[in-house]
């Protein structure tokens, strides 16, 4: 009887590693699949067309505008500053 429990739990064990066994197969056999050919990827400069940097562009009159808060802030912090 004792052998018949112990067989039938080697059984089971091993059903369970062939099993095992067959997905770890398959796993390694999915990332040879996955694996990027060099030689067939798109030339640098075509991938690097995309990465544009953003500009700020600031016309003259807004760029005055900024100019004059900065100046009147400088003024007015350093006349609170200094009383």
């Amino acid at each position: 009887m004792v052998d018949s429990i112990s067989n039938d739990q080697a059984t089971t064990l091993r059903n369970l590693v062939d099993k095992n066994e067959g997905t770890t197969e398959q796993l390694s056999h999915d990332s040879k699949e996955r694996e990027i050919d060099v030689l067939n990827l798109p030339p640098r400069s075509v991938v690097h067309q995309k990465h544009t940097k953003t500009y700020l562009k600031l016309s003259k009159p807004l760029l005055r505008l900024v100019f004059v808060f900065f100046v009147l802030l400088v003024v007015f912090l350093t006349y609170f500053l200094v009383n």
